[in-house]
């Protein structure tokens, strides 16, 4: 007998851990901003919005952003006081800058294919914002940030839904207008289960351009990863077959 598993990589949205409504957020942030907006050298660098949902001034001091686990107090946010509903800029810049009001300079940089990023209170060390233990893999151009109609963030309790959003609004307020659509998930000719004899695979994918990826040893196949399917998969014998569609 012939046991084969078919698995199906999905991407989507992601819940930042332990978001609170008491503190300041990270609302929004680029890990590849290509001309959305520049700092005062005219360079281009990443960049962090942080957002005020309290109906109280918050000051910035009394927090620290950091883009390593084990250095939660990477950088001290300066002090600056932000009235409620407003948002403060950090490019993510690696840069040592000092300024009295934002934007301010971090002293790390943003990686494109995802790392680590939190918002830590000083005193308490609990963590506000966390992407953990990295956030999805960027896009040129594009942002990530909490969804949001209208200005009004969706919120469910302590937990806030973030997604791409194709037009970057650094300093305001985000919309759910032009989120990068889902790839439809490839498709399979047979399903996974025990079979008698040796048979071919066909993969397929619906959208226009879509480039599917696929491994027969288990491995994770992605964007840089993994066979491009051209031809049907000649299956023989017992085997994970995984597939991604990009």
């Amino acid at each position: 007998l012939l046991l084969v598993i078919l698995w199906i990589i999905l991407g989507g949205s992601i819940e930042s851990k332990g978001a609170s409504n008491a503190h300041i957020r990270i609302s929004e942030f680029c890990a590849s901003n290509i001309d959305t907006i520049a700092d005062e050298d005219g360079d281009y660098p990443d960049w962090i919005e942080l957002e005020n949902p309290t109906e109280k001034p918050i000051d910035l001091r009394a927090y620290f952003l950091t883009d390593e686990v084990s250095q939660p107090n990477k950088y001290r946010l300066p002090s600056y006081v932000i009235a409620p509903g407003e948002r403060a800029l950090i490019f993510a810049s690696g840069k040592t800058k000092e300024s009295s009001r934002p934007p301010f300079h971090a002293p790390f940089k943003l990686q494109i294919n995802g790392e680590y990023l939190a918002l830590f209170e000083r005193e308490s060390g609990i963590v506000l914002t966390e992407f953990s233990p990295s956030f999805p893999k960027q896009v040129p151009g594009f942002s990530y940030g909490i969804t949001a109609i209208q200005g009004t963030a969706v919120d469910q309790g302590d937990e806030i839904k973030f997604d791409y959003l194709k037009a970057p609004t650094p300093g305001k307020p985000n919309t759910a207008m032009g989120t990068i659509p889902s790839v439809p998930k490839p498709s399979f000719s047979q399903k996974r289960g025990f079979f008698q004899k040796p048979f071919q695979l066909s993969l397929g994918a619906s959208a226009k351009g879509t480039v599917i990826r696929y491994s027969i040893d288990a491995s994770e196949p992605s964007a840089n990863q993994g066979v491009i399917y051209s031809a049907p998969i000649q299956v023989d014998r017992s085997q994970i077959i995984r597939a991604i569609a990009i």
